[in-house]
């Protein structure tokens, strides 16, 4: 193939393409305060895109590739190419982008926050064309995610508790999708050396295990976001609380990046090649074996689930849980056969073109309704058909599109997908694709049951009082759902244009037996087997509805601990964070513990030393209380010295004078005076000369009377500093017999 380069820069339109929309979003907001430019920007720039995605097709034609490579770009660059299956995807999501975004030019008039709503939506339609016109792995990975987180916002538009409710699970789920899927990348290239849309299969000759590790992830990650079972949880909670064209944008494009990226799993990177096809039956093919059943057990499980609902966007939530397993079930049968899946990869493609088509209808129809009514409960909302029967028309063809009645589009793919499945059990003849094959057809009936049911709520019975007077549907809103509906009638009444034009365009990337091509090409659905086997299935579809009316069936709700979260979701995750917590938290709770030990020992100690300070605070304060009491006498004795200094100096004067008289009488009688004073000094001296036995004899004096008589120890002879240094001594004296106390 060669590249794409003709004119003037033609192979700048898939990376245009791309940032087409990003420019939008940013015109978008510098309008903000203007709807009318706002809107009008809105819906030029999914114009604008759309026609550039129509002139991609002549160059495909002429069988060329688009591509174009930006090597510099995250060290690793990104890559842009179209093929012819990517042309389908890119065509199909452009054409319902566009027309979901000119109907929510109207339906946003009566919602809040519309400009976050169109950069939101505008974005996200970044991240969808970034998937499928993508390279490789890595560019379509980035954009995979860019889509997840820009999205959230319009699951959460309405900022209620269950919205923000639906928005956590949808973003939670988003980014483990995301995790498996960049893990099954890693390992990829860690082997190959390689994240193109190339056939790999041969590396991983006579290694299973790593391509099975990869294969499961790749399935979790894709089958995620496509809302297979037991991965769909987070769709029936999302879809029911955005806002109507977000819903069918939801339902009819993002749930098909997922499905798309499982295509270029399974028919691209890993297809069949007669090099290694004993080696492509043991694991790819065995593999999609199972695939095969999650597909079945999804499409029965979704349909199931819808019979018992009793809002109208419920219901659709859960259809797109069980169409999105017939497209599932189509990847399956396709790997299953290897080379002879041209059938299966025929009938995957042209449900999903159809899908989108019925499904982006219903939704927006319901929207319609929901507009003026503001409730789509079943059992609320009825009557509707003479109110609005143009509604009432489209949501009929676009029943009869999803329930697979000829002349409708629904039709030709499911039978294709029929012929998928019948092919698969007529290859190995294995009992369980038998049984796989009856389980299909039940699930188409139910298909019937649960939107004839929808269809009775809506439009039936007694029309409401409070609805009589509402107004009719706004014309922009019939103009687009008269594309939609045209187009599903046009599919359904010449299947064969879509067929040969686009959906065999999109097979022929893959390398399936020429023959295998050709028989679907030369198929006729309209066929007397085909036509039989939807007789039969509609037999089965009324018979079903019967029982259900009759038993009253329909009215059953299902306990919460039957749902598939309290099943199967919240036991893996109470297994996965026992895993992942379980080792911390153990070792958590006795670090806790032995924290909690020491500081109840430290507590304590602390108690007793606090009580000991207590006690040395206690002491402190009562010995200052003496000390104060101390100092105080101190100081009252100190005023009494000092008062006694006072009269002893009067004293002392008297004392002089009277001194001075008896000198004078002494210097008269000076002999005598010397007598008495001599022996005055030996009586001092402790002999008495005049005693009988002449003998010395000791004078027995007190201790006081030995200080009154001594002149050293005489008041006058006190000082200050000496009364402090008393003082002082007689505190310590006093704190250290108060202590010793205490301490005994």
């Amino acid at each position: 193939m060669e590249l794409f380069s003709k004119g003037m820069g033609s192979e700048l339109i898939p990376l245009l393409i791309v940032i087409l929309p990003i420019i939008g979003a940013l015109l978008t907001f510098i309008f903000r305060n203007n709807s009318m430019i706002r809107n009008i920007t809105a819906i030029s720039t999914t114009v604008i895109v759309w026609l550039l995605s129509l002139t991609l097709i002549p160059a495909l034609r002429a069988g060329l590739v688009v591509a174009i490579n930006l090597e510099n770009f995250l060290v690793i660059g990104l890559t842009f190419q179209i093929d012819y299956l990517s042309l389908v995807f890119l065509n199909l999501f452009t054409l319902i982008w566009m027309l979901a975004t000119i109907y929510a030019s109207k339906y946003m008039a009566f919602e809040h926050a519309q400009t976050r709503f169109y950069i939101f939506l505008l974005l996200t339609y970044t991240g969808c064309l970034g998937v499928v016109a993508a390279g490789d792995f890595f560019t379509l990975f980035l954009f995979f995610e860019l889509m997840a987180f820009c999205s959230y916002v319009l699951v959460i538009h309405e900022e209620s508790e269950k919205a923000m409710k639906a928005g956590f699970l949808y973003l939670f789920l988003g980014v483990i999708g995301g995790l498996a899927l960049l893990l099954a990348i890693i390992f990829q290239y860690n082997h190959t050396g390689s994240m193109a849309f190339v056939n790999l299969l041969p590396m991983f000759e006579g290694n299973r295990g790593k391509l099975f590790i990869i294969l499961l992830l790749y399935t979790l990650g894709f089958g995620l976001k496509a809302g297979m079972a037991p991965l769909h949880i987070w769709l029936p909670q999302a879809h029911p609380i955005a806002p109507s064209p977000a819903s069918a944008l939801l339902s009819g494009i993002m749930i098909k990046t997922g499905a798309y990226g499982l295509i270029r799993v399974f028919a691209s990177t890993f297809s069949y090649t007669s090099e290694v096809s004993t080696f492509y039956s043991e694991t790819i093919g065995q593999y999609g074996y199972w695939l095969i059943w999650a597909g079945i057990i999804t499409m029965f499980l979704g349909a199931f689930l819808a019979l018992f609902q009793q809002g109208a966007k419920n219901i659709l939530a859960y259809s797109s849980v069980s169409q999105i397993g017939y497209i599932i079930m189509g990847i399956g049968c396709a790997a299953y056969l290897g080379s002879y899946g041209a059938m299966a990869m025929s009938g995957v493609i042209y449900h999903t073109i159809n899908h989108a088509l019925f499904k982006g209808a219903l939704f927006l129809t319901v929207g319609a309704i929901y507009i003026y009514t503001h409730d789509l409960d079943i059992t609320k909302v009825r009557g509707l058909a003479r109110k609005y029967p143009f509604l009432m028309v489209v949501f009929l063809v676009s029943a009869f599109g999803i329930a697979g009645v000829p002349g409708f589009n629904g039709y030709p793919s499911k039978s294709i997908l029929h012929h998928a499945i019948v092919e698969a059990y007529e290859h190995n003849h294995l009992i369980s694709l038998w049984w796989a094959e009856k389980i299909f057809t039940l699930t188409s009936a139910l298909t019937i049951c649960y939107f004839t049911k929808l269809f009775r709520g809506l439009f039936l019975g007694e029309l409401p009082q409070k609805f009589k007077k509402l107004p009719d549907t706004p014309l922009v809103i019939k103009s687009v759902l008269t594309v939609f509906a045209t187009l599903m009638v046009f599919i359904g009444i010449f299947p064969h244009v879509p067929l040969k034009g686009i959906v065999l365009k999109g097979v022929s990337v893959f390398p399936y037996q020429p023959y295998s091509v050709a028989y679907v090409e030369k198929l006729n659905v309209f066929n007397s087997h085909d036509l039989l086997a939807i007789v039969i299935t509609f037999i089965i579809a009324g018979v079903i509805y019967f029982i259900f009316e009759k038993f009253n069936l329909y009215s059953i709700e299902f306990p919460q601990w039957m749902s598939v979260e309290k099943i199967f979701y919240t036991p893996l995750a109470k297994g996965f964070m026992f895993i992942c917590l379980g080792p911390s938290v153990v070792l958590d709770r006795t670090v806790n513990k032995m924290y909690h030990g020491t500081g109840q020992a430290s507590m304590d100690v602390f108690k007793h030393i606090g009580e000991i300070e207590s006690s040395i605070d206690k002491a402190y304060s009562k010995a200052g209380n003496i000390s104060t009491s101390v100092c105080h006498g101190i100081d009252h004795f100190e005023k009494t010295v000092n008062e006694l200094y006072s009269i002893n100096s009067k004293t002392g004067v008297n004392k002089n004078v009277s001194t001075l008289r008896i000198c004078d009488l002494m210097a008269k009688e000076q002999g005598e005076v010397k007598v008495l004073k001599d022996a005055q000094l030996d009586c001092k001296k402790g002999y008495c000369p005049f005693a009988p036995d002449k003998k010395c004899v000791k004078n027995q004096l007190t201790f006081w009377e030995k200080l009154s008589v001594n002149p050293e120890w005489n008041l006058k002879n006190l000082n200050f500093d000496t009364i402090i240094v008393v003082t002082l001594f007689t505190i310590l004296l006093v704190i250290l017999v108060f202590f010793s106390k205490g301490l005994l």
